[in-house]
């Protein structure tokens, strides 16, 4: 029951990777491999707490309980780069890839010439 921030914030997917850019602090986030699944889920209308059970049940590292995913949660309200909607515009589960054992974390860039020299997928 939340979406992107729209126009506050907006998204981009470069090379499967997705980009999210806060338009008012310019500060730039990346998911890393096991949060963006859950984070295109939330953006995609799904209710966060069906996205944080499936991710659950897939076996994702959420930390102590879910403390990883509630924190994600937290930082996706607190940077506005989500907004609450209401009732979720999708029902049932999202289809979540397998995990590879990272807690998921968003990764905040203030600069996007650091992002552009840290982040992989510009690096190759």
């Amino acid at each position: 029951m939340y979406k992107l921030n729209e126009p506050e914030a907006m998204s981009a997917k470069v090379e499967d990777l997705l980009l999210i850019i806060q338009n008012v602090s310019f500060c730039y986030f990346s998911p890393n491999p096991d949060a963006q699944p859950l984070v295109e889920a939330i953006f995609d209308g799904y209710d966060p707490e069906v996205v944080c059970a499936a991710a659950m049940d897939k076996g994702y590292n959420l930390g102590k309980g879910r403390e990883a995913f509630d924190d994600l949660m937290t930082q996706l309200v607190d940077e506005k780069l989500a907004v609450p909607t209401g009732e979720p515009s999708k029902e049932g589960a999202p289809e979540l890839p397998p995990p590879t054992g990272e807690e998921p974390v968003l990764i905040r860039y203030d600069d996007l010439r650091e992002m552009l020299a840290l982040d992989p997928i510009f690096t190759n």
